[in-house]
């Protein structure tokens, strides 16, 4: 599920005007690179992340449709 996350923010970089948009995909980027790279105990979990990926891939499709 990460990996397609990472696709879709480098689809969503060349496809969405508002920097806004991309902002929230990028933030989801780090947020996988903070969980898997990162030692210290974290807000978030992988739950939290793919709760976000899909509510914001949602919201893409439902604009793009």
């Amino acid at each position: 599920m990460f990996g397609l996350a990472k696709r879709i923010f480098h689809i969503v970089a060349t496809k969405l005007d508002y920097p806004d948009d991309l902002l929230e995909w990028y933030e989801i980027s780090e947020m996988i690179d903070r969980l898997q790279y990162d030692e210290v105990a974290l807000e978030f979990n992988e739950e939290d992340i793919l709760s976000k990926i899909k509510y914001k891939a949602e919201s893409f499709q439902g604009v793009n449709d």
